[in-house]
């Protein structure tokens, strides 16, 4: 009985875990993806590691993740009140110029304050009464969030002087004297902009993931996954090239 348990857990787990890859484009090549989704409890993962073998300028190489940021992965464990996350989309962090919610990190979260850890900089952060940021870096935030309903007014002082949030449910936009800021949240969808009026630099990220499909858009790149079935299709752009990838699970 118990190794029935075992083999029928495991086969949840591991199902549909391999996959032969074939991609096309300026980093085309071909090879094998492992795609582990794994559910259970109130903790949801899953990531994607590539092995692929690329020809490029007559020479054959292989492509493999040099740190675990160059790996597509989402990581959630939900306690109701807190939790923590890893992933491209940060729905619990508070709003703020200072934080970066679709940078790539661990949130450490409760209702009322937390910790992020992002791949440069780290921060600790106070949501009520007010919001206070404070980072490793010396960076710090602070605002007064008055709410009517769904809408919500935070009045702030950053680094980089004052402004004011404009918010309706988790969504919202800011104004300081130098920045112009913007978060917009639909279900699991989360876009953050950040437009520099002195240097009239725009910043964008974007993370979407749900049910193994997932988008991730940051300054340097654009991934995503869409599965079919029988089927999954990937896609990289960046400063390196490009591809399309098309994976068949075999086990």
């Amino acid at each position: 009985m118990i190794v029935a348990l075992c083999t029928l857990f495991l086969g949840t787990i591991l199902a549909d875990v391999l996959e032969l890859s074939y991609s096309f484009g300026t980093l085309n090549g071909m090879g094998f993806s492992l795609v582990p989704e794994l559910k259970f409890w109130r903790v949801n993962v899953w990531f994607k590691l590539d092995f692929i073998f690329e020809y490029q300028k007559e020479h054959l190489r292989i492509k493999v993740p040099q740190t675990y940021y160059d790996i597509p992965y989402h990581f959630d464990m939900n306690l109701g009140r807190g939790g923590v996350e890893l992933s491209n989309a940060h729905f619990s962090l508070p709003f703020s110029t200072t934080l970066n919610e679709t940078e790539n990190g661990w949130n450490f979260w409760t209702e009322s304050f937390g910790m992020f850890v992002g791949h440069e900089k780290r921060y600790l952060y106070l949501k009520r009464p007010l919001i206070v940021v404070v980072g490793d870096d010396g960076s710090g935030e602070i605002g007064m969030p008055i709410k009517i309903g769904d809408f919500g007014v935070i009045p702030f002082y950053a680094g980089k002087g004052y402004g004011v949030w404009f918010t309706y449910k988790n969504s919202g936009i800011s104004f300081t004297g130098e920045s112009i800021a913007a978060r917009l949240s639909l279900k699991k969808l989360l876009l953050k902009t950040i437009y520099d009026l002195k240097d009239k630099d725009l910043k964008i990220g974007l993370g979407f993931y749900h049910e193994g499909n997932w988008l991730v858009l940051s300054e340097n790149s654009l991934e995503f996954r869409y599965k079919m079935e029988g089927c999954d299709v990937s896609g990289e752009f960046s400063k390196e090239g490009w591809r399309i990838q098309f994976s068949i699970p075999v086990w």
